[in-house]
């Protein structure tokens, strides 16, 4: 688990939660994982990321397996919010699979997050993912606005006129030099 500090202190961090399921492994369940990481972000935002490898028909699948089944009633349960969109699914399928969204993205503690596929593979069948969790906008303090005494400014100051009729009879002036 990843935990990204915040740039304001007041702010809580958010943890990153990225795990691989491998397929061939049908048996693993995510409880004591998801458990352990929602106690350890307490109220903090927590994302989950992961391949889950777990068809389900939440996520756009036409059939379930056990996996999937589970992870759905543990989501449920823990009352996790599914980002992904199964309209957009985040692995691209060949001529004998169809595109699917094994790549779930979860999220906890956080009202406004947002999930895109970027449909970018770079190489890989797996597409990139943007999740977007926004913070609360920083407010500007405004100190206390001061009035200023205009009159009583002008008054303060030393207008150059005044300066030079104090000092005038220092100088003298003749005709010749105009």
């Amino acid at each position: 688990m990843v935990k990204v500090l915040p740039l304001r202190r007041r702010d809580p961090p958010i943890h990153v939660l990225n795990i691989y399921s491998p397929p061939h492994k049908p048996r693993i369940t995510f409880n004591e994982v998801f458990y352990r990481a929602l106690k350890l972000t307490d109220k903090a935002p927590l994302v989950i990321v992961e391949d889950f490898n777990a068809p389900g028909l939440h996520w756009g699948y036409h059939f379930e397996h056990a996996r999937g089944r589970k992870l759905t009633e543990l989501i449920s349960t823990l009352r996790l919010t599914l980002l992904t969109e199964p309209a957009c699914p985040t692995r691209m399928g060949n001529s004998v699979t169809r595109d699917t969204c094994p790549d779930l993205s979860l999220v906890r503690n956080s009202r406004d997050a947002t999930w895109e596929n970027l449909e970018e593979t770079l190489g890989s069948d797996h597409c990139l993912l943007r999740i977007t969790l926004l913070a609360k906008a920083a407010r500007r303090k405004w100190g206390q606005a001061k009035l200023t005494n205009w009159h009583e400014f002008r008054l303060s100051q030393h207008s150059p006129c005044q300066f030079l009729l104090t000092f005038s009879p220092l100088f003298s002036f003749s005709a010749g030099f105009f």
